[in-house]
């Protein structure tokens, strides 16, 4: 059918599964409902694909309405492999408060890949929820937004 809502719950259902799993799931979708991939993908995201998706000036945004504990502990998931993700977030942040955080995470021990995918993935979901809400707008789209 086409229904987008019910492809746009199907995006944010593949945001927050783990990455080799949802691969093998977008490969097949891929083969079998090509016309549906790029609806679907719109509303779809990962940690990865905050810088592309996450305007700047949202930024700020969610780091007040997530509170700081969760965005620590999403900052120190990111020392293992998401050093771009995090300056992205701390770089549209105020440089004060972004040196602030900077020093809360060195009091966060180091992360299992495990717990931090599990911080990553409940941070997903709190942007799915702000978003829903109508308090954020994340997600790509057609043309490239100069923000």
């Amino acid at each position: 059918q086409d229904d987008t809502s019910l492809l746009e719950a199907v995006g944010e259902i593949l945001s927050l599964i783990p990455g080799d799993k949802r691969d093998r799931v977008i490969a097949f979708l891929n083969n079998e409902h090509e016309s549906k991939m790029r609806s679907i993908e719109r509303v779809m995201f990962t940690i990865d694909s905050l810088p592309e998706i996450l305007p700047r000036s949202i930024v700020p945004v969610v780091f007040r309405e997530l509170g700081e504990d969760s965005m620590t502990q999403l900052l120190a998931s990111l020392r293992n492999g998401g050093a771009g993700v995090s300056e992205y977030l701390l770089g549209n942040i105020s440089s004060r408060l972004a040196d602030q955080y900077r020093l809360q995470m060195e009091d966060i021990a180091q992360m299992s890949a495990e717990k931090a995918e599990k911080v990553q993935r409940q941070f997903l979901m709190s942007l799915m929820m702000l978003k829903r809400q109508g308090g954020i707008s994340i997600g790509k789209t057609d043309e490239a937004e100069a923000v």
